[in-house]
This record gives structure tokens, C-alpha cells and sequence, in this order.
């Protein structure tokens, strides 16, 4: 049910990019200093153009958080409405919409990297726009503030989408990807058999989710991360920990919405995915802590049965999909199999 793409190569460049990366950080963790957290709220973003270049970018507000909508220029010359909400913008020549969550240790919003990556995405996929939405930060929100308003956005994106017949994937990276997994899983359980929390009837699942290296056991705990610790050239698994810990709030790092793949209830979260028919899709990085985890989660939605293709890349580093116009080979290669996943 899960198909595995695995790689091992690894081209001279991108070891010396990351041997550079692993020998220079303890320098730069030394000399740098935390920037101030960002207030309470979804922060409004103005990336560069040239970030998005080829594609037209339009703000809007669900529920107190701002999406990004990105379409092909060529795509975007006739605009419909949909009655969900007057500034959902699309097309006729849409049909895919893919939901993205950016990661940034729950803490930062979308870099350059995410806007070229997620850019790069509505240009070449046919037919597709891409909504990239600004979620409420850490520290001074946290996973249980913020819940229902993710939420309350779903089902009012989800409304949209089906009011302008279009197909929706859920996607994100890292703390990206863990919000939206656990995400799903809260909205799959809502009007499910059994749910005695809300009177509504089962909300829509998305077609599929792209999870790109994400975190899915916030206690880091695995054993498989020591060894990897000494050659990740970008995580720090106590630095990481703490992160999600101020993410998780009251909640705890053992929450099911902040570890998803912990979670044994009747009604966990690949268990719903399956239910549903919800394709999962993921790359996980050898060299990345994060990874372990993220085989486990693979792991786990094989043996219940869902369906997905994941790539998994030995010595390559976190994220190494979203570095693709650096020009490193394998980011470029990693970039192609997630569109022609998608596709």
C-alpha cells in the first residue's frame, strides 16, 4: 500500500555543502541571538516577487488567519467567486488546490525557500493553485489557541473548494507537516461514530497530505537520533525539543496533536486516514533527526493499510527537497518526485 522510492547517492556537492553546514553551526549557534518572538496572531506576509515570480500571489483571511493563494500568471486571468468567502480567488483552469503549511520549528513563518518551493509547485502543476497559509506562532501562541482556529479555516477552505470543484491536498515541512497531519486527524474525527464532543456531520477529507520530513514525536526520544545528531547538518534534537515543547503549551509533547504517531486510540490518526481513503505521501532524510520518526509513521500507515508513495534518501538533510535552486542535484530530483506525485 506504501510505495518506497529509495535513494543513497549522494553527488560531491551537496557532502560539501553539508560538511560546511555541520562545521560552521556550533560557530553560528554561538554568535547568534533569538530574534523577538512574533505577536499573538497569523502574521501578515509580503514575500519578495521575485520569491513567487511566474505566479499571481492574493491575500485573503479565513477565520483570523491570512492564506496566500498562488496561480500560474496564465492561469489567473479569469477570477470566480466562491459563496463560502468573496476573496476566494480561482479559476476555471483550476481544479487542484494544495493547502501548505510551512515549518519553521513552529516559530517562524514561510522563508524564501518555502515561497520558491511552493511557487515552483503552482507554475508546473497543471491546473493547480497553491494556498500557503500563515498559521499563529510560538511562542506567544501555542498548539491549544490556535486548534480552533485551524479548525474553523479547514472547514470554511474545504467549503470553497468544494463549491469551485476543486481537489485538495493538505501539505507541509517539518512543524509544517505536523500540523497538518495532526490537524487531519482532529477534523477526521469530527461526526465520526463515536464523537460525542460535536453534533456535526463528518467534515470533507482532503484527496491526499505531502508530508516533507515531518515532526511527528515532539519527545525526540528515539533512539535512532543520537547517531544521526552527529552527522544532521541543520537540527539540534534539545534545541528541537524545547521548540515543540513551547508549541505544545499545555498540552504536552505527548499529545496526539502535537505527536501524532504516538497515538494508539481507537480512533488515531492513520487509522481515520485509512477510513477515509486519505492517500499519505512523504520524503524523509537520512541525515536528518527527524527521520526515524518520520519511518515510523511510514511504518505505521503500511501496516493499517493506507495508500502513498514516500521517498526516503539516505545521507541527505533536512528539508533538502525545498534547496532547489541552490542547484544541488538531489534537492532538484527530490523537487521533481514531489510534482510528479502530486501531478
Amino acid at each position: 500500500s506504501i510505495q518506497i522510492t529509495h535513494r543513497s547517492d549522494r553527488s560531491l556537492a551537496t557532502h560539501i555543502i553539508h560538511t560546511s553546514l555541520r562545521t560552521y553551526r556550533p560557530i553560528g549557534q554561538a554568535f547568534s541571538r533569538p530574534g523577538s518572538p512574533y505577536p499573538p496572531g497569523s502574521p501578515r506576509l509580503s514575500p519578495s516577487a521575485s520569491w513567487t515570480a511566474g505566479c499571481k500571489l492574493t491575500e485573503r483571511h479565513i477565520e483570523g488567519i491570512y492564506v496566500y493563494d498562488l496561480v500560474r500568471s496564465d492561469d489567473a486571468t479569469e477570477d470566480k467567486t466562491s459563496p463560502a468567502d468573496t476573496s476566494h480567488h480561482t479559476s476555471p483552469l483550476i481544479d487542484r488546490r494544495i493547502y501548505f503549511i510551512a515549518g519553521g520549528s513552529w516559530r517562524q513563518p514561510p522563508t524564501k525557500e518555502h515561497w520558491k518551493f511552493v511557487s515552483k509547485l503552482a507554475h508546473e502543476l497543471p491546473r493547480t493553485a497553491v494556498s500557503v497559509i500563515s498559521v499563529p506562532l510560538a511562542p506567544r501562541e501555542t498548539a491549544p489557541t490556535v486548534y480552533p482556529r485551524l479548525l474553523a479555516l479547514y472547514e470554511r477552505a474545504m467549503a470553497d473548494a468544494e463549491a469551485n470543484g476543486e481537489r485538495v491536498i493538505w501539505a507541509g515541512d517539518s512543524s509544517g507537516g505536523n500540523i497538518v497531519l495532526a490537524l487531519v486527524g482532529e477534523v477526521l474525527r469530527v461526526g465520526r461514530k463515536g464523537d460525542t464532543k460535536t453534533a456535526k456531520r463528518p467534515l470533507p477529507a482532503p484527496a491526499a497530505l505531502m508530508l516533507i520530513c515531518p515532526s511527528v514525536d515532539a519527545k525526540r526520544n528515539n533512539p535512532e537520533i543520537a547517531r544521526i545528531q552527529k552527522v544532521d547538518p541543520v537540527l539540534d534534537a534539545e534545541e528541537s525539543q524545547r521548540h515543540a515543547a513551547e508549541w505544545a503549551g499545555e498540552w504536552g509533547l505527548e499529545d496526539e496533536r502535537v505527536s501524532p504517531v504516538l497515538s494508539d486510540k481507537e480512533d488515531h490518526v492513520v487509522k481515520l486516514l485509512r477510513e477515509r481513503g486519505v492517500h499519505v505521501h512523504g520524503v524523509t532524510a537520512g541525515h536528518d533527526i527527524l527521520g526515524p520518526d518520520g519511518i515510523k509513521l511510514r511504518n505505521k500507515l503500511a501496516k493499517e493499510g493506507v495508500e502513498g508513495k514516500w521517498l526516503e534518501w539516505d545521507k541527505m538533510m533536512h528539508c533538502f527537497s525545498l534547496a532547489w535552486f541552490y542547484g544541488l542535484p538531489e534537492s532538484k530530483e527530490a523537487l521533481q518526485w514531489i510534482k510528479d506525485v502530486l501531478r
